[in-house]
């Protein structure tokens, strides 16, 4: 039998060593931990101001919240609003909301506004610091407008103006 050069079985031995070395990091490399999968969580959407409203002669950029659970998210952990955005609140027939300040970072305005798109009532300068006390209009609406605190008074937003959207 012959023998084997000495360089093969380097050769040979240096493979086999790379072999098992690489089979041991895929085995136990430890693997990046991936979050624990949430089945199911409320999130938090952020609201998008892409609808045209003009009230009086005021134009804005609205979000709309039409689903219960956009009506009681609103604006609650937002950080600000731009000066010409709100939240427009859309139910599907007049209604007597009640309204509050959970979570909100800055005083708004709410804006009441019925079936017909006339305002019928205007809640001015709301603190978030009246939680939990809730707001409500002097008559059923359909329409809700959220707006920055001191917005009805600049733009001379006054009961019976127009709102169209």
């Amino acid at each position: 039998m012959k023998k084997i050069p000495k360089w093969v079985e380097t050769t040979l031995s240096f493979v086999l060593i790379g072999m098992f070395l690489v089979a041991y990091l895929v085995v136990h490399v430890p693997q990046k931990k991936l979050p624990p999968r949430i089945v199911s969580q409320t999130t938090i959407a952020t609201p998008v101001f892409v609808h045209s409203l003009t009230i009086g002669k005021t134009k804005l950029q609205v979000a709309y919240a039409t689903t219960p659970t956009e009506q009681e998210q609103g604006l609650s952990d937002t950080p600000s609003l731009a000066e010409n955005q709100g939240m427009l609140f859309i139910f599907s027939t007049p209604t007597t909301p009640s309204f509050w300040m959970k979570d909100m970072q800055y005083p708004l305005d709410i804006v009441w506004i019925d079936a017909n798109k006339k305002v019928v009532d205007i809640t001015r300068d709301l603190s978030p610091a009246t939680f939990p006390k809730t707001v409500t209009p002097k008559s059923p609406t359909q329409y809700v407008l959220e707006v920055n605190a001191g917005f009805a008074e600049k733009n001379s937003i006054a009961v019976g103006a127009t709102v169209s959207f």
